[in-house]
C-alpha cells in the first residue's frame, strides 16, 4: 500500500504548540500525540482538522514531541513525528561551543537554569544563578545561587531602572574567578542589562557566550560587553561567543556547522518572527 503523502509543521511559541499537516489527499482525517519531556499529556483523536493549537498550560517544557497521524479513505494510517527541546533550552550550538572550548575541570558560571544546566554539566563544574523557585535545585550536579531580580540605577534621571540579580547573592561565590560565562537570563521580559552594572565583578572571565543575540537587546549587550572587556566577539545567528583570545578557525567551523543545523530546524514563522526568514 502506498504511502500518504504529506508534510507536517510545528512551533512552539507563547506557551502553545500550533501544529499543521499540509495534505492533498482528500477525505482524510487527521490525530495527534503530544509529548512534553518525555511524557506522552494529550492524545487528541481522529478529526478533519488539518491544523491544531494546544495550550501547555503549567508545563514547564524542556522538550516536546508531537506525532502526527493521517488516516486516508481506504483507513490506511501514516506517521510523522517532529522532536525538539524548547527555545526555553540552550541549543545545540551553544553545547558545541562549551564542548569545544572547554576543558575538564572548567568552572562555568550560567545566568538563567533550566533543562540545558544539567547539559552543560557533561563539560563542566556549573554555578547557576536563578531567580524563579520552578528552577532552582532542579538538578543535583549544578550549584544553584537564588538571587532575586532587584532594581539598579534607581535615581531620578533614569526613568526605566535596570532590573537584574541581586548581586549580593552572587558576590560570594565569585572567589577564584569562572572560566566561562553563559548570559541566558533572566527572561526578556526583565531584561538582562542590568549585568553591564557589574562587569567589574566578572572582568577576569575569558570567555562568554551570550544567548539570544537574534533580539536587539541582547546583540547590544554582547556588544558593550565585548567593547567594555575588551573581548573578541563571534556572531552566530542565534548567539555570540565572546574571547579574550583568538579561536582557532576549525572549531569556530565545527561550532558554526551545528548552528547551521539547528537554524535548519527552525519554523517559518520563528523564523519570520525573529530574523526576517520566513522564506529560508
Amino acid at each position: 500500500m502506498t504511502e500518504i503523502d504529506f508534510q507536517v509543521a510545528c512551533d512552539f511559541r507563547d506557551d502553545k504548540f500550533f501544529c499543521e499537516v499540509f495534505c492533498s489527499e482528500i477525505d482524510c482525517l487527521f490525530a495527534y500525540y503530544i509529548s512534553i519531556n518525555e511524557e506522552i499529556v494529550d492524545k487528541i483523536w481522529y478529526s478533519k482538522n488539518k491544523s491544531i493549537v494546544y495550550d501547555v498550560c503549567d508545563y514547564t517544557v524542556n522538550t516536546y514531541e508531537v506525532i502526527f497521524f493521517i488516516k486516508n479513505a481506504q483507513d490506511h494510517i501514516s506517521i510523522k513525528s517532529i522532536r525538539r527541546r524548547s527555545h526555553w533550552s540552550i541549543c545545540d550550538g551553544i553545547l558545541a561551543a562549551v564542548a569545544l572550548l572547554s576543558r575538564n575541570g572548567d568552572k562555568l558560571l550560567e545566568f538563567g537554569s533550566g533543562f540545558g544546566s544539567q547539559l552543560l554539566s557533561e563539560y563542566c563544574i556549573v554555578t547557576s544563578v536563578e531567580h524563579d523557585p520552578k528552577f532552582l535545585g532542579l538538578f543535583s550536579e549544578v550549584t544553584y545561587i537564588n538571587a532575586e531580580i532587584i532594581e539598579y540605577d534607581n535615581i531620578k534621571s533614569n526613568p526605566s531602572p535596570r532590573r537584574w540579580y541581586n548581586i549580593d547573592a552572587i558576590s560570594p561565590h565569585l572567589e577564584g574567578g569562572f572560566d566561562l560565562i553563559l548570559l541566558d537570563g533572566p527572561t526578556s521580559e526583565i531584561g538582562r542589562e542590568g549585568i553591564l552594572t557589574h562587569l567589574d565583578k566578572f572582568s577576569g572571565t575569558p570567555l562568554w557566550i551570550i544567548d539570544d543575540v537574534l533580539r536587539e537587546k541582547d546583540q547590544k549587550i554582547s556588544n558593550q560587553i565585548c567593547l567594555k572587556l575588551g573581548l573578541i566577539q563571534y556572531r552566530f545567528w542565534n548567539f555570540s561567543i565572546l574571547s579574550k583570545f583568538s579561536i582557532d578557525g576549525a572549531i569556530i567551523g565545527e561550532i558554526h556547522k551545528t548552528t547551521l543545523e539547528v537554524l535548519s530546524n527552525q519554523s517559518k514563522d520563528y523564523l519570520d518572527r525573529y530574523l526576517g526568514l520566513g522564506g529560508y
